[in-house]
């Protein structure tokens, strides 16, 4: 194994993190635009975590997983531009694609992960559902000459030990090759030593023109693997100077400093905000307008309007003042004490404050280890009641309260095991087809909902559907007909616990997403293996709740 591949698979752990957060991000959105067609918001959303995506996989040279964005995003451009319209199948397309793009990016990692033969003939068939919507456009007409003016600036730099780290500086440009068009490219020599010279380091660096609708965020995230080991440079177009200034002077009138002015209307990017602050502190004596123009990260002329907009603000906070029934001098020998108190207790007890800063850090390490925020995981819930909703016919609607409570990791896959079960059966057994419920006077999308609340020493999780509920009687003749115990099942209750016993079905028979008497049980044996349990109720024509109680403290 050479330099470069070892260095490579160094990097694949950070591109599978990544990859993982952007497919999250991707399914996520394209739940949402299948309820929300007209949202250009979301469009923007999707393209973006696919061109992302896309871009990780050309630097990290996955080429499978490239060559499938790059087809997905010509759907996605013909439906940003108007082209196409959403529907269920275009959607379930693409959620597939997300699908395979997960297998791609763990066997990536992880090369046996599965057969070369399956993955192929999945990618075959996925591509066979994207062509309908796919366009082959005619050949482009020659682009117009662009002037300096309208192009963004970039300079970057690449360090020596690129090339050692698996970075090939050519795919950074194919990746801006995407964004936009390369108006001007010069490649910088300068470094290149006379004697000396090292065929493993990396001397290159680029001057740029591109011509792009990009912001100056995602140009920056284009170089972001690489943002360890080069030195990079953006200069917007000066036509974006205007739309700075314009934003600028639409800032509230709050106490902000300059560089939160700036990367609040995208003049900089947080990332360059922090180098230049981080140089300050280092000990530069220049204001940080000064080292934001330096570093090449904005013009002066940005930086100027960002200062006379903060000078107006403070004008203004000032006539402020004057209205308050404090006298203005009151106020400020307030805030003069209240500065010099909180400088005495710092200075009295600086090992203190700083102990406890780190035990607060300590904790949060230790908890996140531990923990994890059940809304993370809902994307995959949404999938589940979608997936089977489209292939079922039927229109469900899933609400999810209480989310944001932290579990221990081990409850939260299990949770996620569980109501994989009870959103399926709720989909197959109790939602009705959008016409039987109009027939009803019910709406025609279907409704479930899921509440989590976390009490001190316990958890709670309620599935409640607004669907057809369980008719006792049929119930009734199911269990009969499968030969189970009915003689102590009078109460209601009793019937019920009828539905958990292993086995049993009331469909009449198996189907893609329930029916084999395989769910119910197991939701009830898992639950009772972690110290909880469950409890179901329900009102024929009202639909189900399901009551699952888990202690804080799985076992």
């Amino acid at each position: 194994m050479n330099p470069g591949e070892s260095a490579q698979l160094e990097w694949l752990p950070l591109f599978v993190a990544e990859s993982k957060l952007l497919l999250d991000s991707l399914e996520a959105r394209l739940l949402e635009l299948e309820h929300q067609p007209q949202t250009r918001e979301t469009l923007d959303a999707i393209f973006r975590a696919a061109h992302s995506l896309k871009g990780n996989a050309t630097v990290a040279r996955q080429i499978e997983i490239e060559w499938l964005v790059h087809v997905m995003e010509s759907v996605l451009t013909r439906l940003r531009n108007g082209e196409l319209r959403v529907d269920g199948g275009l959607v379930s397309a693409l959620l597939a694609c997300c699908d395979h793009l997960r297998f791609l990016v763990n066997q990536a990692h992880q090369p046996d992960t599965g057969s070369p033969i399956f993955a192929n003939a999945d990618r075959t068939q996925l591509i066979g559902l994207l062509v309908p919507y796919l366009d082959v456009p005619p050949d482009p007409a020659p682009l117009p000459a662009t002037g300096a003016g309208q192009c963004w600036q970039i300079r970057v730099s690449f360090g020596s030990d690129a090339l050692r780290r698996g970075l090939d500086p050519l795919n950074f440009l194919h990746h801006l090759e995407t964004l936009g068009r390369i108006c001007t490219l010069r490649t910088c020599t300068e470094r290149l030593p006379e004697e000396d010279f090292d065929p493993e380091s990396c001397y290159l660096g680029f001057e740029i023109l591109l011509d792009s609708k990009a912001d100056k965020q995602a140009l920056e995230d284009a170089f972001a693997f690489a943002s360890e080991v080069c030195e990079l440079s953006i200069l917007p177009p000066a036509q974006l100077t205007g739309r700075y200034r314009e934003r600028l002077e639409s800032l509230p009138d709050d106490d902000l400093q300059t560089g939160e002015m700036l990367v609040r209307v995208g003049a900089i990017t947080p990332a360059e905000l922090a180098a230049s602050l981080r140089r300050q502190r280092a000990g530069a004596t220049v204001p940080l307008g000064g080292l934001l123009v330096a570093e090449g990260y904005i013009n002066a002329d940005v930086v100027e309007a960002a200062l006379a907009r903060q000078a107006q603000a403070r004008q203004i906070r000032s006539r402020n003042f004057e209205l308050l029934h404090l006298p203005r001098s009151r106020i400020e020998s307030l805030q003069q004490t209240l500065t010099a108190l909180r400088t005495g207790l710092a200075e009295a007890v600086p090992d203190l404050a700083q102990l406890r800063a780190m035990a607060d850090v300590l904790q949060e390490q230790a908890r996140a280890l531990q923990e994890t925020r059940y809304s993370e995981h809902l994307h995959r819930l949404h999938r589940i009641v979608r997936d089977a909703s489209y292939a079922l016919g039927k229109q469900t609607e899933l609400l999810v309260t209480g989310a944001d409570i932290f579990l221990d990791n081990v409850l939260a896959e299990a949770l996620d095991e569980m109501l994989l079960h009870l959103l399926r059966n709720a989909v197959d057994h109790g939602i009705e087809p959008p016409a039987v419920r109009q027939a009803l006077g019910k709406p025609t999308t279907g409704t479930i909902s899921i509440t989590l609340l976390r009490r001190q020493d316990s958890f709670q999780v309620s599935v409640r559907d607004d669907g057809t509920g369980i008719d006792r009687h049929h119930l009734l003749d199911r269990a009969l007909a499968l030969g189970y115990p009915t003689g102590q099942a009078g109460s209601e209750e009793d019937l019920l616990q009828l539905v958990f016993s292993p086995g049993f079905s009331t469909a009449a028979g198996p189907g893609a997403y329930s029916g084999r008497g395989v769910g119910l049980d197991l939701v009830r044996e898992r639950i009772r293996a972690l110290g909880g349990d469950i409890q179901l109720s329900s009102r024929t024509g009202k639909g189900c709740l399901f009551k699952l109680t888990f202690p804080v403290a799985c076992p």
